[in-house]
């Protein structure tokens, strides 16, 4: 028994953790309470978030892929249009047996027509090429020094002699072909709209071909062979490609008007000539 005034001391009673709540655990010395940073941890840096204070890093990178495919397709579209187009209208014009009396006139408006048809396409081959030729090549020496640089200039050459072949055309036989038809010269329309301007044609789609065996090896990128960096686009680089632009439809366009002008002064050529007088 219990003495009186004595009372035993009642065992402390611990609090059961409550169900579906598991106690809290002290975090240790230094580490951070609360989201608060601690002594060995600083505030979060911008650049742990990308998105904040600025706009996201890839969104110049989604950039190039976008143009990369757009200028990508143009460069197939345009080529396919110009080597297919010649090499449809040349096999045409081989195909007829005897041609008519009107056959020149036809032909000479479809030639002309198609022109300009080239002319675009050449726009679009030209400006995605120079797009993916910075893509792809870092310096103008790695043209020689890498081989992806060799069959690029390989296929820039081979460009270059269809843009001539489609220069005589246009300097040479359309002045021709339009006086031919002023002065309703039928047999001078016949044959230069389906023997000689056919030549010429068939020049360029035998070039066109050349260059179609030289895409297959245009595979990886002169700047990976050279180890020189990747290309990075910024506005000096869309500024200096936006003048180069320009300056590319500008010629395309004074292309066009010199070939009018030509033809203009070759049908004017004989009306200058002074017709002799039978003296009294």
């Amino acid at each position: 028994m219990d003495r009186p005034g004595h009372a035993l001391p009642r065992p402390e009673r611990r609090a059961a953790p409550r169900r579906g709540r598991p106690d809290r655990a002290v975090p240790p010395q230094g580490a951070p309470a609360h989201g608060r940073p601690g002594p060995h941890r600083t505030a979060p840096d911008a650049r742990d978030h990308p998105h904040r204070g600025g706009p996201p890093a890839t969104k110049p990178k989604d950039a190039d892929k976008v143009l990369d495919l757009v200028f990508g397709q143009t460069h197939i579209i345009g080529g396919v249009v110009w080597i297919g187009g010649l090499a449809l209208l040349a096999a045409l014009s081989a195909s007829r047996g005897r041609p008519g009396e009107n056959a020149g006139a036809l032909w000479a408006d479809i030639w002309r027509r198609f022109s300009l048809v080239a002319l675009v396409c050449v726009g679009a081959v030209f400006t995605s090429g120079l797009w993916m030729s910075w893509k792809h090549v870092g310096a103008v020496s790695q043209l020689w020094t890498t081989t992806y640089g060799l069959f690029l200039l390989v296929k820039i050459l081979l460009v270059l002699g269809m843009v001539t072949a489609g220069g005589v055309n246009q300097f040479w036989l359309m002045p021709r072909i339009v006086r031919a038809r002023r002065e309703d010269d039928r047999s001078s329309l016949a044959q230069l709209t389906l023997r000689h301007f056919p030549k010429v044609v068939w020049g360029e789609v035998a070039l066109g071909v050349a260059v179609l065996a030289v895409v297959p090896f245009l595979g990886g990128s002169a700047r990976t062979e050279a180890g020189s960096e990747a290309a990075v686009s910024s506005g000096s680089v869309f500024a200096l490609g936006a003048v180069l632009v320009l300056t590319l439809v500008a010629s395309l366009y004074m292309t066009v008007r010199t070939s009018d002008a030509l033809a203009r002064r070759t049908a004017a050529a004989p009306a200058a000539i002074p017709t002799p007088t039978p003296s009294g």
